[in-house]
């Protein structure tokens, strides 16, 4: 939840936020944001898996999906970049990631028997229609909110918590993920 939270607000606010911090002439930033961090949202929440590959040690392995992360990065990256400079690269950067994160996969399924379509079909088809959702509530929020000062963003970024946290409660999560949230809340009212 917290994953897609940030990316989505990246995705949602980011060009907002790059034309405030840095200014207009760097306005291409933005989809290379996009593009770093966008892998994110499918490598985080397998990171448990990560670190079994380590306990198990297969160490080896994983060293090899690195070292073809690296080979695919480095080649996209010299086609890319002359054509499109630092947005080649981070495309070749995105590429690579998911190369990674496929190749970890490959592990988890063939080497740790982890099921890893039956923990995507969990994790990310569950959470696709409230996903999308809060990416139409982001790209709302920053349509009808058009403050262009830090005030804004500010606005937007409460704005966007508070929908995204509405959704993925209401829509989401099951009852020990909503107990989660709630007793930590029902203790601090307690003790007021």
């Amino acid at each position: 939840y917290i994953t897609a939270l940030i990316v989505f607000g990246v995705i949602c606010f980011g060009d907002h936020f790059i034309q405030l911090w840095v200014g207009t002439e760097f306005k291409d930033s933005y989809l290379c944001a996009l593009f770093v961090i966008v892998p994110c949202l499918l490598q985080l929440p397998q990171e448990i898996g990560n670190q079994t590959i380590f306990a198990k040690n297969k160490v080896k392995k994983l060293a090899i999906v690195y070292v073809l992360m690296a080979l695919v990065n480095i080649v996209l990256a010299v086609f890319l970049a002359p054509q499109f400079g630092a947005l080649g690269i981070c495309m070749s950067i995105f590429v690579a990631y998911m190369v990674r994160t496929i190749g970890m996969d490959v592990i988890f399924y063939k080497d740790l028997n982890i099921n890893v379509m039956s923990f995507f079909k969990d994790t990310f088809v569950k959470l696709l229609i409230p996903l999308v959702l809060c990416l139409v509530l982001g790209f709302t929020i920053n349509a009808v909110i058009s403050i262009d000062s830090w005030l804004g963003f500010v606005i937007k970024g409460i704005c966007f918590v508070g929908s995204y946290a509405t959704v993925m409660y209401l829509f989401a999560m099951n009852e020990n993920e909503k107990e989660l949230v709630l007793s930590p809340i029902k203790k601090l009212f307690k003790k007021l």
